[in-house]
């Protein structure tokens, strides 16, 4: 993952600044500014194997000092994955995460959001709800999100309908 910045009326880009790793697969990045107008990051990330890896969610976010922090799992899990992330902020000014997660008992798709608090990311929440829950977005605290809670088969139904949850 890389990212490249330019100021509102400049005309050149930064230097490309890499916040992935060389050994990983990142893929599907999305970036949120915070409230005092520093950069977070965050996208999907695998080791670099064929298979019998997980997906996991990390994130990187602009340092005092104009660098990058090191990129950090948000919410990790040993027997789930995640994927598609998006950030958005909240009501309050924080930036939020919300993505696509399999750690669920039923191993079905659920929603996960997490929230910036400063520096550190909270541990993140699953949201408990019927069906496939999947492609999720997240703005001003509230969140959206496909799902295939009112299909009518428990496999392979076309049926999908967007859900809104709001603002906690």
């Amino acid at each position: 993952v890389g990212l490249r910045l330019r100021s509102a009326g400049a005309s050149d880009w930064s230097e490309l600044l890499s916040l992935g790793a060389d050994d990983a697969a990142d893929r599907h990045p999305d970036v949120a500014f915070t409230d005092n107008g520093r950069w977070v990051v965050a996208w999907e990330s695998k080791a670099l194997r064929s298979s019998g890896v997980n997906l996991e969610v990390r994130a990187a976010q602009e340092l005092a000092d104009g660098g990058a922090s090191e990129p950090t799992v948000i919410a990790p899990s040993e027997r789930g994955m995640g994927q598609f992330v998006r950030l958005g902020r909240g009501a309050d000014g924080d930036v939020r995460a919300v993505w696509a997660d399999s750690r669920a008992d039923d191993w079905r798709w659920r929603v996960m959001h997490a929230q910036l608090d400063g520096d550190r990311w909270s541990a993140g929440e699953l949201i408990s709800a019927p069906g496939n829950n999947t492609w999720p977005a997240t703005a001003q605290g509230e969140i959206v999100f496909a799902s295939t809670r009112r299909a009518l088969r428990l496999q392979r139904d076309p049926t999908q309908q967007v859900f809104w949850l709001p603002a906690r």
